[in-house]
């Protein structure tokens, strides 16, 4: 998949901790459609819950649906909030895309125990893109 530039925010009080790190370049790659960055990252059993759209189990039914949708025009990532405790962590952030629609979404991961290779073993996304109203 093609990288582009993007500009990216981060809220400056997120913290600072290995996964806090981890999680920023995780979001920061996949808007800049690295997905072999995320992919390096998975386990082979992984489970993405993505709300309201579908629950991808394996390794490779994520990978077929990165290739196939993952391909967002990022413009600007802003990354609002991370939280993480353990093996768990979130990330509550916005997206603009190039034709300056913008979507927000949190992600919950679950990772496994090795602090020195991190792998996300399970995900949960919700994702919401903006619709604007103009008749109010």
């Amino acid at each position: 998949m093609v990288q582009n530039e993007i500009k990216v925010n981060v809220q400056k009080d997120v913290g600072d901790s290995p996964l806090i790190n981890f999680l920023i370049d995780l979001n920061i790659q996949m808007s800049n459609r690295n997905m072999q960055f995320f992919f390096d990252h998975i386990t082979e059993d992984i489970r993405w819950h993505i709300i309201g759209l579908q629950t991808l189990k394996g390794k490779e039914k994520v990978i077929d649906f990165m290739e196939e949708v993952g391909n967002l025009p990022v413009k600007e990532l802003f990354i609002q909030s991370i939280i993480s405790h353990g093996t768990a962590g979130a990330v509550n952030a916005a997206v603009t895309l190039s034709n300056h629609e913008k979507c927000e979404y949190c992600s919950v991961y679950t990772f496994t125990n090795d602090e020195q290779n991190i792998q996300i073993k399970e995900i949960t996304t919700y994702f919401q893109k903006y619709i604007e109203i103009t008749d109010m």
